[in-house]
């Protein structure tokens, strides 16, 4: 199974990574958050982008729990690069067989801490106080430290 969750983190680190290098609808705005909103049990995954502009217009959007209302929630989705469906059947195969969302919640956190990763976020503006997020939506744990 540790080869299966290595093998399920790099190619999602990859993909992640060439997502954010892909978006451009971000220049010159300062992010906030950028967060990987992930539901195991439902095999789904978005990334998702919340800019201090946002949250100067409306505060009670700095919330994870608002992140389907933000401007870039789900960007991915309309890029080539977002192509999570393979990965996503493995995934829910995996929690469906183990009912323990955790270790897929930790493969989505080290890929977002991945160094081509980081890199991908390096070229955009990050706000005093960015933050990456890996939260379970059902329970509000966090993954990314």
């Amino acid at each position: 199974m540790s080869s299966t969750l290595e093998s399920i983190t790099d190619e999602l680190t990859s993909i992640i990574a060439k997502t954010l290098n892909a978006y451009h609808s971000v220049p010159g705005e300062s992010i906030k958050i950028v967060a990987l909103d992930f539901h195991p049990w439902n095999g789904f995954l978005a990334l998702a982008i919340l800019t201090e502009s946002e949250v100067a217009t409306d505060p009670l959007l700095d919330d994870l729990t608002e992140m389907a209302a933000w401007k870039h929630y789900d960007f991915g989705a309309n890029l080539d690069d977002w192509d999570v469906n393979s990965i996503l059947t493995e995934m829910k195969a995996i929690y469906d067989e183990i009912q323990d969302a955790q270790l897929l919640f930790q493969c989505c956190a080290s890929a977002m801490a991945s160094a081509s990763v980081q890199q991908a976020l390096s070229r955009y503006s990050l706000a005093d106080g960015f933050r990456i997020s890996v939260a379970n939506p059902d329970d509000n744990v966090e993954y990314f430290t």
